[in-house]
């Protein structure tokens, strides 16, 4: 799991500059002790979905979103996937938050960037397996993303049976416990579309203060 600096430089709002040695010191000091305390593990199940131009319906359980639709359009198959950085990866930024707000902030950022980091490697061994079945994986699309409701999370959360077989529970509003987890729903797909937006530009938020503008 290659952790790419720049990436956590935009997370932190560098956006393209580089920091002063000083602050590249204290950064590679945070991402030493988080890649020590965080335990990434990931559950995922391949399930049938059925899509029309607002939404999606799996096992009977609907979610309304337009944007997830146009994702998923064409899809017949979807992953329901969720990964988490462990408990100790919370633990740890609270020690930061203790002493120093500033490492606080760093190891947000470094954790960001961890997970997708995993994500991104997890994806891209179960795109070559589908690769062989002539499939092609969907850019991940998580609730609470574009028009797709946080509330969503419950419903997902239903169908992986996230708390049971990875440890990650949901609060009342619907957040995650342990907070360094994500969950994403990918589609299957018998055609590759090309240049597919995803990420930052696949977002309708422009004013998102990490957004990235050269994605």
């Amino acid at each position: 799991m290659e952790l790419r600096r720049r990436e956590v430089w935009r997370y932190l709002g560098y956006h393209g500059a580089t920091p002063q040695a000083a602050e590249q010191q204290k950064i590679e000091m945070v991402i030493a002790q988080m890649e020590k305390a965080v335990t990434p593990r990931h559950i995922y199940l391949e399930k049938l979905c059925s899509v029309d131009g607002d939404g999606v319906e799996i096992e009977g359980i609907r979610f309304s979103s337009a944007l997830l639709a146009r994702n998923l359009a064409g899809c017949e198959r979807v992953i329901l996937m969720a990964a988490t950085l462990g408990a100790e990866a919370d633990l740890q930024v609270r020690r930061y938050q203790a002493r120093s707000m500033a490492e606080a902030a760093i190891a947000q950022a470094v954790c960001a960037e961890l997970l997708e980091c995993y994500l991104d490697d997890v994806c891209g061994k179960i795109a070559q397996e589908k690769a062989e079945n002539g499939l092609f994986l969907r850019p991940r699309y998580s609730p609470g993303y574009g028009d797709l409701a946080l509330e969503a999370q419950r419903d997902f959360f239903a169908l992986l049976d996230c708390r049971r077989r990875l440890g990650v529970s949901l609060t009342e509003g619907n957040m995650m416990t342990p907070t360094k987890s994500v969950t994403a729903f990918i589609g299957l797909a018998h055609t590759c579309r090309k240049g597919e937006k995803s990420g930052c530009q696949a977002c309708s938020k422009q004013d998102c203060a990490v957004r990235n503008w050269e994605s």
